[in-house]
């Protein structure tokens, strides 16, 4: 039986890194950054989660912070103003979208975000706009705004919760995809985005499958849509670079073993430290507790071997 930890064990290990057992702990709210973080250093976890220790990041990741959220701002506005006024897309959408985005180069730190975005809207436009004119579809604004709710709200920074899963996550955008007349679809698919303000990296691309699979679960719980979302995918406005994933079941049972994972550390109480083998992509550069963290990487604890991971 592990004894608890006592309160002022716990702040003792907050200032010091210590690593002490039995921190009272109930995971609440799974989210796809909280599973992250433990995927790539469940110590790190500890730290945050288990321990409640104050995290203190760099001024570098708290600049990428701030550029993530004011460019998530900038296409969850564009988004949400155009399906609120879809008369403009009808009438003039490429002057509409330049007249949208062109203003913003001046009043924001990161214009080469709003020029990424200009363009990819222009593009989207286009090819909706081409298959329209090849009457392939009957209505492109249909396939160009996002998916409109039952709410009558646009499916734009979607917050969704499952109380079953007790995992929540935010959807980006959603929409609807026409049907591909070379493979006889004759019904629309779903998708939904997530947008990715950081470098476009494919030796990168494990993790991010792993978040696009968390939030295509969570969707299909909730059925939000109606019908469960076929394709997932991760937009880089930076690079124009996409990455489209249409969860199956490797990507189910990778993203259940981490979840199995981070079970067990709670079941058990514990938590190595799992710096990584290779030092550029080593969580510990980017850990805001690497100032205090002791990095015991001679611990023998191992995960079980139905545990360890796989890329998928």
């Amino acid at each position: 039986m592990i004894c608890m930890a006592t309160r002022a064990q716990i702040e003792r290990s907050k200032k010091s890194g210590v690593f002490i057992k039995g921190v009272p702990f109930k995971l609440k709210r799974l989210s796809k950054s909280k599973l992250k973080q433990h995927d790539g250093c469940p110590r790190a976890f500890w730290f945050s989660q288990v321990l409640g220790r104050k995290e203190y990041f760099p001024p570098s990741t708290l600049a990428n912070f701030t550029r993530g959220n004011a460019v998530h701002r900038l296409h969850e506005h564009f988004l949400k103003y155009f399906a609120n006024n879809p008369y403009l897309i009808r009438e003039n959408p490429d002057g509409f979208i330049k007249e949208y985005f062109t203003p913003l180069l001046d009043k924001t730190p990161y214009p080469e975000y709003v020029r990424g975005l200009m363009l990819w809207e222009m593009k989207r436009w286009k090819r909706y706009q081409d298959m329209q004119s090849a009457g392939l579809i009957f209505d492109a604004v249909k396939y160009f705004l996002p998916i409109i709710l039952p709410d009558g709200k646009p499916a734009v920074e979607l917050k969704i919760y499952s109380e079953k899963l007790d995992w929540v996550s935010i959807i980006d955008s959603a929409f609807w995809l026409p049907p591909n007349p070379k493979k006889k679809e004759t019904e629309d698919k779903i998708l939904i985005v997530d947008d990715k303000t950081g470098k476009h990296n494919p030796a990168y691309y494990s993790p991010l499958r792993m978040e696009l699979t968390f939030m295509w679960r969570v969707a299909k719980e909730l059925n939000i849509f109606g019908k469960t979302p076929e394709l997932t995918s991760i937009f880089w406005p930076l690079s124009q670079d996409v990455l489209l994933l249409k969860p199956g079941k490797v990507q189910f049972k990778a993203l259940d073993r981490r979840v199995d994972r981070l079970d067990h550390s709670i079941k058990h109480d514990i938590w190595p430290c799992q710096p990584g083998t290779d030092l550029r992509w080593s969580p510990c550069k980017w850990c805001p507790h690497s100032d205090i963290c002791p990095r015991d990487l001679n611990e023998d604890y191992r995960f079980p071997a139905q545990l360890e991971l796989t890329s998928f």
